[in-house]
């Protein structure tokens, strides 16, 4: 099964870990009105995230999901895709 995550900040990044984790192919999808490359993805882990990972026997690469590329869709409707790991 597919999903269609809309939005990627910490809600969207969080659903498509569990929808993975399920076994499904889950793709997120964030509107910018740029591109975001010199922003890179934005999300810090604080501390007491890292201390809950640890305390659950977990390390932030077990709950991540990987990005190996960035799609966008503009608004004339052409779309573009970049490596971005």
């Amino acid at each position: 099964m597919n999903a269609v995550i809309i939005g990627g900040f910490v809600a969207g990044l969080a659903t498509a870990h569990e929808l993975r984790w399920a076994g499904l192919d889950a793709r997120v999808f964030e509107r910018s009105p740029g591109t975001m490359e010199a922003r890179g993805a934005g999300k810090v882990m604080q501390h007491e995230v890292e201390e809950l990972l640890r305390r659950l026997g977990l390390t932030a690469e077990q709950v991540s999901v990987e990005l190996l590329e960035r799609q966008q869709l503009h608004r004339n409707g052409k779309a573009t895709s970049y490596f971005a790991p």
